[in-house]
């Protein structure tokens, strides 16, 4: 699984930086200051201290900061756990205190994986009332035009206005 889980990751960076719809991707998926302008709105918007909800495009902070999480976990663990595989040789060259820290990350990296999966993921895509009880955008590639209007009023806006929809 770890091998696996390690191809993955060099497969889907090769995919993110040498494709062209990867990149196109990795543009939309880049963190920028409105995410976080549009996290601090949403967060004002919930304790009813702001009048409007932040119009997502393609992918909202929610979706981004979950992609950077999953990726920068992704590889935390992969570099960790080659570490730990390679014990011996890395003895050559790290020192212990090195080995030790690699231990406490990956077992804690693990564990944030695992929690983060449990409910964050969970919520966002089998619980939230606008998908319950589960979200078929994976299975069939699609959103529902309603739920794309409610929850990425930008992106609906932009694919109207290109007569995609």
């Amino acid at each position: 699984a770890a091998v696996f889980l390690m191809a993955q990751l060099v497969y889907h960076a090769f995919y993110m930086l040498f494709s062209r719809e990867g990149k196109r991707e990795l543009k939309e998926v880049w963190l920028t200051r409105r995410d976080f302008d549009d996290f601090l709105q949403a967060m004002r918007f919930n304790l009813g201290m702001g009048d409007e909800y932040p119009r997502f495009g393609k992918y909202g902070y929610k979706e981004k900061f979950q992609y950077w999480g999953a990726t920068t976990g992704v590889f935390l663990i992969s570099v960790t756990g080659f570490i730990l595989w390679a014990e011996n040789f890395s003895m050559r060259f790290l020192p212990k205190f090195i080995l030790d820290l690699t231990l406490i990350i990956h077992g804690y990296q693990g564990l944030l994986i695992f929690v983060v999966l449990l409910f964050w993921h969970l919520y966002i895509v089998h619980l939230h009332p606008s998908v319950f009880p589960m979200n078929p955008a994976w299975l069939t590639g699609k959103v529902d035009v309603e739920w794309l209007k409610e929850e990425h009023p930008a992106e609906y806006e932009k694919l109207k206005g290109e007569g995609v929809i």
